[in-house]
Parts: structure tokens; C-alpha cells; sequence
């Protein structure tokens, strides 16, 4: 299976985190930090995060580039 509701393999990562606009995600950069926030806006280069958890009143400018793995709560436990 290449996709799923919130992610498709057969696309880059800008498009997926396009996907994701508006809706909390976690990154991990491959520095190993792990961000999460709410993805605000999407370029070719960079992701806005904003509300970044752990620091509310924070948003983050994050390298596409520097991202190793995107991760989302898609269903409840």
C-alpha cells in the first residue's frame, strides 16, 4: 500500500507535509532532535511549525532537507 489518509510513499516529503497543513506532527531531524508543532506553512526548502510543544508560544523555520521521518497521531487508542 503506497498511501495512506495522511501519507502517500509515491510523493516527496514537501508534498506530504503539504498535506498536513494546519495538523500537529512530530519531525525528526537526522541531528536526532525531534520537533512537534502545527504545520502552518510548506515551501520548497522549509517548514513553518508553529505552537511548537514545549514552547507554546514559539514556531520553528525548519530545513525539508534536514527531516529523516514525519510522524502523526492517525487514530485513538
Amino acid at each position: 500500500m503506497t498511501e495512506s489518509k495522511d501519507f502517500n510513499t509515491e510523493l516527496e516529503l514537501h508534498d506530504n507535509l503539504r498535506r498536513q497543513l494546519n495538523t500537529m506532527v512530530g519531525v525528526s531531524l537526522k541531528s536526532g532532535e525531534k520537533l512537534s508543532g502545527n504545520v502552518k506553512s510548506v515551501g520548497k526548502h522549509f517548514l513553518l511549525l508553529s505552537e511548537l510543544s514545549g514552547h507554546e508560544f514559539y514556531d520553528g523555520l525548519v530545513r525539508i532537507a534536514d527531516i529523516s521521518a514525519v510522524e502523526k497521531k492517525v487514530r485513538d487508542s
